[in-house]
């Protein structure tokens, strides 16, 4: 009898794979990481210089692709002299990098598209449109996590700030979020201001769809018994700030968590340097907020302009860097202008276990401390220095994970052999297993074409749209 229960006990510790050999420490990459991020700098901009260099050392961009082009600090970049600036980073960039950040205050524009924009797709007139609708952005809502790979396009945040200090303090902002599942407290208002309270329905569907994982309210300020009046004031956990109105009264007095974001729907939140009475998006990182968006021109109120909250949050709460949830929010993102910290990414874990091999080298078993969100991730073994994104991972891959909604956090991968790694161990930090992700569960798919009959939700495509120019 005890012999067969030993018979069966080493069975059964064949199967799952017993462990054996030292462990490995394993990182998730849930999309664009640093080694696979740009750095752009004005040569001429003192700020820009101070700004690239901090970013590149404290978020380990590979020097490689920090670019350093030469052009003069103005409000706005004029297409002319923007386009040979496009071509020369084009031809310096490896073709791994997905994404960029640009590290200045001016310019903010390039004639009639945002600085972020025009860098992204090129400067092109079909993502000007003030009045009218402008060419999509085909990141929107999409399942992608390589999207120069897949679209051609490199999505771009403006690193700025009214000072290289307050620059620096979003950096660290960032940094500080990554990786710690906040559970801080989300707004979004409706206010008297009806033409730009049109994303109201967006607000109401991203409470609905994000209870139970993030506190997202919303609140209709249309009424006097409004309880705050259409704005916080001193609230000390803010992760979303969604607003209605031409400027945002109190922001200073709350306390934004890393990683927060905040926009409002106004016409020039873009033009950083605002003169024209409306408050530009740059308060928002100021007063603490990680990220914000404003427009650089007259959009009008389209809703396909600005953020879509319903969109944004499940790409952010899954994992999702902010340049790439915050980009796959926008369908018309032409005039609109992304700025903040892009790496920024507190519902991702750059350490989530460990990985070990079965005895014998029957499989390989991956042991999380926490579930993956849903989509395919390739296995690649590492060597170098932890924390470095797909750095050292060269292009081999030794399996795919299909990971199915409601999986646990701990995989077997049967017949999958570790290489010989360098100084391979868990103490020795020289060599990691990566599970980079690769495909994203299907998203939903949203036509964002109207309010769905309310007259006072977002513009059908085919009427006009009202302007929101200086009040």
């Amino acid at each position: 009898m005890c012999s067969l229960l030993l018979l069966l006990l080493l069975l059964l510790a064949s199967a799952a794979g017993a462990l054996s050999g030292e462990e490995l420490p394993v990182e998730v990459a849930l999309g664009v990481t640093a080694s696979e991020l740009a750095v752009v700098v004005n040569v001429a901009d003192p700020q820009s210089r101070a700004v690239g260099a901090a970013y590149a050392a404290q978020r380990g961009v590979p020097p490689a692709q920090v670019v350093l082009l030469n052009f003069t600090v103005d409000q706005n970049l004029p297409r002319a002299a923007f386009a040979p600036l496009k071509a020369q980073l084009d031809a310096a960039l490896p073709a791994n990098v997905q994404a960029l950040v640009l590290t200045w205050l001016w310019p903010f524009r390039v004639d009639c598209m945002s600085v972020t924009s025009a860098f992204a797709f090129g400067f092109n007139t079909s993502f000007c449109g003030q009045c009218t609708p402008t060419a999509p952005s085909p990141l929107y809502n999409s399942t992608s996590t390589a999207p120069f790979t897949d679209f051609g396009v490199r999505p771009a945040f403006l690193l700025a700030g009214w000072s290289a200090q307050s620059a620096l303090r979003t950096l660290a902002a960032g940094i500080a979020a990554d990786g710690t599942h906040p559970r801080g407290d989300g707004f979004a208002f409706r206010t008297f201001d009806v033409a730009r309270s049109v994303r109201f329905q967006e607000f109401q569907a991203a409470t609905a769809n994000m209870a139970g994982r993030v506190n997202q309210t919303y609140e209709d300020c249309r009424a006097p018994n409004c309880s705050d009046w259409g704005y916080l004031v001193g609230q000390q956990r803010v992760l979303t700030y969604w607003q209605s109105i031409i400027r945002v009264a109190n922001l200073s007095t709350n306390t934004f968590l890393p990683g927060a974001v905040g926009d409002h729907l106004t016409s020039y939140g873009g033009i950083l340097t605002n003169t024209s009475g409306q408050m530009p998006c740059l308060e928002y990182t100021e007063a603490g907020a990680t990220a914000s968006f404003g427009t650089v021109v007259e959009p009008c109120n389209f809703c396909q302009k600005f953020p879509d909250p319903s969109v944004f949050w499940p790409f952010y709460a899954d994992g999702a860097a902010l340049v790439e949830a915050y980009w796959k929010s926008v369908a018309w993102p032409g005039e609109g202008l992304f700025v903040g910290e892009p790496l920024a990414r507190p519902y991702g874990a750059a350490t989530a276990g460990v990985a070990a091999a079965g005895a014998g080298g029957a499989g390989l078993r991956l042991q999380l401390d926490r579930a993956l969100p849903p989509g395919g991730y390739a296995v690649r073994a590492c060597a170098g220095a932890r924390g470095a994104g797909v750095l050292g991972c060269g292009s081999a891959r030794l399996a795919t994970l299909e990971v199915a909604q409601g999986a646990g956090a701990e995989f077997w991968l049967p017949g999958v052999r570790l290489p010989p790694l360098a100084g391979a161990g868990a103490g020795a930090g020289a060599a990691r297993v990566l599970l980079q992700r690769v495909r994203v569960a299907a998203a939903p798919a949203r036509a964002r074409e109207g309010s769905g009959g309310d007259p006072d939700g977002c513009p059908p495509v085919t009427a006009a749209a009202v302007p929101l120019g200086p009040a």
